[in-house]
Parts: structure tokens; sequence; C-alpha cells
């Protein structure tokens, strides 16, 4: 059985919700302030957090951030409107793990919480480093040869992504997944290439050594690759 925490102030969305889930597979339970669902997640063991932006008491984003900073890897879908966005993007370098936008269907946010819930359980980290290239979670920077990289925000995301998943494969369609929203709609697999080609010049340029590579027709790969 999977327990769910579902942290939303609308009330009439948090029962529809529950109502969904409340099946042999799951045990959910919901709150209706950040405050209370930030004690509620760190205080006890949840398989998923289901985590709406604008709560009282304390901001989803903010709930987040705290939990990760507290060593609580649980993972974290957020629920949000559009206009929030540029937010929640910004959320994924503080430990957001994906997140579905307002109005949703039933079935896309069971969806996005099984791929959650089927997703092998990183470890707590305060780096990911692949060569000479790393991240680091607590400040934010990104050095390579010890030298200051500056991302944008998508870039930054997608790195963070594709160094927890070093040496395999990501698709395109897993970034997409990841990075934006399903109905979103503002990433097509071109605007991807663009994305990925700009954090490849900001990475790659001026290395001998290369670290990010397309698998073509398939995705991406960030991995030390031997050459010859």
């Amino acid at each position: 059985m999977y327990k769910l925490l579902l942290i939303e102030d609308n009330i009439d969305l948090a029962n529809t919700v529950c109502d969904f889930f409340e099946t042999p597979l799951y045990q959910i339970t919901h709150v209706a302030d950040g405050q209370v669902g930030y004690k509620l997640a760190k205080d006890e063991n949840f398989d998923l957090i289901i985590l709406d932006i604008m709560l009282p008491k304390k901001n989803g984003l903010v709930v987040a951030s705290q939990l990760r900073r507290n060593h609580i890897e649980t993972p974290i879908l957020i629920v949000s409107t559009k206009n929030l966005v540029d937010d929640i993007v910004n959320g994924f370098c503080f430990g957001i793990d994906s997140y579905v936008t307002k109005p949703f269907s039933l079935r896309e946010l069971k969806s996005r919480c099984l791929a959650l819930l089927r997703r092998p359980t990183h470890s707590t980290k305060t780096k990911l480093e692949l060569a000479d290239l790393c991240l680091n979670l607590q400040n934010l920077k990104v050095k390579r040869d010890s030298k200051d990289i500056i991302l944008r925000k998508k870039e930054f995301c997608m790195l963070k992504y594709l160094l927890e998943n070093q040496n395999r494969v990501v698709t395109k369609e897993q970034l997409i997944d990841n990075i934006w929203s399903w109905n979103d709609g503002d990433c097509t697999e071109n605007n991807l290439d663009v994305h990925i080609s700009g954090l490849r010049g900001k990475i790659d340029k001026g290395h001998a050594q290369k670290l990010l590579h397309t698998v073509h027709g398939v995705g991406y790969t960030l991995c030390l690759k031997q050459e010859g």
C-alpha cells in the first residue's frame, strides 16, 4: 500500500482526489494548510506528497524547500494553476519532483503519481557530479573545472535530471514530462533540442572531454564517452 499526503486547501478538490485514491492500493491523508502539512510530512513516513502552492499559513514552495533542507526525500508532486508555472520551474531547483497544472484530470494525476512512486529512490546528496562537472544542491551553483557556469532555470533543471540519470539514455519524452507540465503545452521536441543545445554549449564548450551526448532518434545521455 502507498501512503499519500495531500496538502490542498480547496476542500471540494481534496474530497474528489481522496475519493479517487481510496482503493486498497493507496492510503491518503488530507490536510488543508501548509504549516500542518509540513509538520506531518516531516514527522511521518509517506511515499508521496501532493502539494498545492497557494496554501494558508505556509506556501507550498516553502514547504518543499524546508522539507529538502531537513533531508526529507519523499517525492513531491506540485499541483498549481498555469500562472504559477515560472514559480514551479524555479521550485525544481529546490527538490520538487514533478507537477500538474489545474484543472487536471484524475487519470493524469494518477499517472504522474505512479511514475513517481515507481521511480528509484535517490540517496540524499548535496552535490551531483560527473568528472569535473559539479551541481551543488545547497547553493544551486554549477561548476566545471572549478569555473562557475550560469544556467537558465530550465537548463538547471535539465542538468539536474540528467545528472541524476547519468550513464543512462534519457528520452526526449522523459525530459519533457519531468521539466514541463503535460498540459502546459509550451515545449515541443524542437524546443527541447534548442534548450539542450544551449545547455551543451555552456557545460561542454572549450572542454576536450564532452559530457552531453545525443542518442539519435531517442534522446540524450550525460556520461564519459571514450572516443575512438
